[in-house]
């Protein structure tokens, strides 16, 4: 049996922004632009596959889930932005990339979990 596989362009960048999300500054300037933030959050979405998977296997809502992650996702974001902004300081700068790679690694660990 031969097997075939075309490659697409597209699908490789989303599969190397999800096992390293650093890869999303495609200009490598060490800021994100709206265009690569854009790509990052796509790319961070696709775990909402499975979500939707399994609700449509429940019967759960898709319309009053969407609109709950939706909002949820809104609250999260601001407040980690909030937080991030309000504790920003060279004293911290330097563990910015540590701190957060910790707080998604136990996100992720809590997700296993559960």
């Amino acid at each position: 049996m031969k097997t075939y596989s075309v490659p697409i362009k597209a699908f490789s960048c989303v599969v190397q922004i999800t096992k390293e999300p650093s890869v999303a500054d495609f200009d490598a300037n060490g800021l994100i632009s709206t265009k690569e933030a854009m790509v990052l959050g796509l790319t961070l979405s696709f775990n909402c596959i499975a979500t939707g998977v399994g609700a449509g296997l429940t019967g759960i809502d898709p319309i009053s889930s969407g609109i709950a992650v939706f909002i949820f996702s809104m609250v999260s974001i601001s407040e980690g932005y909030m937080i991030g902004w309000k504790t920003a300081s060279d004293r911290f700068e330097h563990l910015s990339r540590v701190i957060s790679g910790a707080v998604l690694i136990l996100i992720g660990i809590y997700e296993l979990l559960n």
